[in-house]
């Protein structure tokens, strides 16, 4: 094996450990965010399996699915679990995530795609300029697949401030944002068992 190859499957396994690490790190501090991860991660695949993508293409996405919600560990937990609506000055500290988020993982950047980073920091920007924390539009297909999963898995989900919604529902308003590629419609089989 070359330098060069055996470097690269270094790169890799560290970065498999790096992701176990932070997965495992959001299921001591909040159960219902690591569930969700894997939930989003579940609904990614669903949507990869529908595209003509590359291991390299789903490796990014994977990762970015299990590391979108790590800046969540800068919540305090008692608002993760609150009951009911957030005020305005607590949905503003749950806005925080994606830049703690990117901050925490910008220390290993050298282990990780810059992609994954982008995923971090965007997966709540919606095209068209909406969401945050940029408002930023024309994003990447890998951004849409997360963010697209992210929202199917959180309306499908029981969560303290409310039910979760149908999938029926959910798709209609996935459908609102205006997804390229038709990411939205292959939501519609659902994710398989959401906790």
């Amino acid at each position: 094996m070359s330098d060069k190859s055996t470097e690269a499957a270094s790169q890799d396994d560290i970065k498999g450990v790096l992701a176990k690490f932070c997965l495992t790190i959001l299921e001591l501090r909040d159960v219902s965010t690591y569930k969700h991860s894997l939930n989003v991660l579940n609904v990614a695949r669903r949507i990869m399996d529908a595209l003509p993508i590359d291991d390299h293409f789903r490796e990014i996405v994977e990762l970015g699915c299990i590391l979108h919600d790590i800046g969540k560990i800068t919540v305090s937990c008692s608002l993760l679990r609150k009951k009911g609506p957030f005020n305005s000055e607590e949905y503003d500290k749950i806005k925080g995530h994606p830049l703690a988020g990117h901050k925490m993982i910008q220390q290993i950047e050298r282990y990780m795609p810059a992609e994954v980073l982008e995923i971090i920091l965007s997966h709540h920007e919606k095209n068209g300029g909406a969401g945050y924390p940029r408002n930023r539009s024309n994003l990447p297909i890998y951004v849409e697949i997360v963010a697209v999963a992210d929202i199917a898995a959180a309306m499908q989900e029981h969560r303290c401030q409310r039910l979760g919604w149908p999938l029926d529902i959910c798709v209609q308003e996935l459908r609102k944002c205006h997804w390229s590629q038709g990411i939205a419609e292959l939501v519609a089989p659902g994710p398989k068992e959401l906790e």
